[in-house]
């Protein structure tokens, strides 16, 4: 992972400790893309399942089924933002070095 990369990640992995983002194309990481979900019944259906074997250990309960295909897709947009953020922010946000920033205008 180039520096740079690691930099434009920095405030995301500061604000959320517990993510873990890595450099790649989803299905290259063993995950389903999100066109993967859209068109095949049964990445979704796993999805979906995951998600309702989560709210099982967590609550002891079984989720109703829209409760768990819900709480899967917000997790997935959630940390799809995630993973955008990180890259957008280092170069929209905040485009310019603190030192930069900080210096007087008559300097």
């Amino acid at each position: 992972m180039s520096p740079e990369w690691r930099r434009g990640y920095a405030p995301v992995i500061a604000v959320y400790p517990e993510v873990s983002i890595r450099r790649g194309r989803p299905d290259d990481l063993g995950w389903a893309s999100a066109a993967v979900i859209n068109t095949d019944r049964a990445a979704f259906a796993a999805l979906v399942a995951d998600e309702a074997r989560s709210i099982r250990d967590c609550w002891a309960d079984e989720p109703r089924p829209y409760v768990a295909a819900t709480r899967a897709l917000q997790h997935y947009a959630y940390y799809a933002a995630l993973a955008v953020a990180g890259a957008v922010s280092r170069r929209q946000l905040d485009p310019e070095p603190t030192s930069e920033r900080l210096r007087s205008p008559a300097e």
